[in-house]
This record gives C-alpha cells, structure tokens and sequence, in this order.
C-alpha cells in the first residue's frame, strides 16, 4: 500500500481550511491524492463548493461527530 500524504487541517476555522487546502492542491501534480482530515462543521459545505472548481475528484468521504476525513485526487 502506498503512503498518501495527509493534510491535518483539525483545530483549524473557516476559510483556514480550505486556504491550507487550496495551497497543498497548487503543490501537487496530476493524480496525486491526498486525504483532508477537518472538525470545522462548516468544511464540507465549503469542501462541496471547492471541490468542483478545483479539478479535485473525491474518491473517498467519511464523516463522523465531528469530524471529516476526505480522499481526493487532483485532475486537472
């Protein structure tokens, strides 16, 4: 199995989260994925609305109490 870098955005408010985000994509290149572990309960409203400009395809969301953990991979 290989190692797919996390991006720790926990403890962290609305739009830190989704800045911190935006800055790992910008870092990545076409097919690298990444998992996003967030508590902001505003994050996946935000997420759903980043995601579709971003070029990100979501391949995996898990949501507890909480918590948010999403696995995306860079498209463009």
């Amino acid at each position: 199995m290989r190692d797919i870098p996390v991006l720790d955005c926990r403890g962290l408010l609305c739009p830190m989260p989704i800045l911190q985000t935006r800055l790992k994509i910008n870092a990545m290149k076409k097919n690298d994925e990444l998992l996003i572990l967030a508590d902001d309960p505003t994050f996946s409203a935000e997420f759903a609305r980043f995601s579709y400009l971003a070029d990100i395809a979501l391949l995996s969301k898990r949501e507890d109490e909480g918590f948010q953990e999403y696995h995306v991979k860079l498209i463009k």
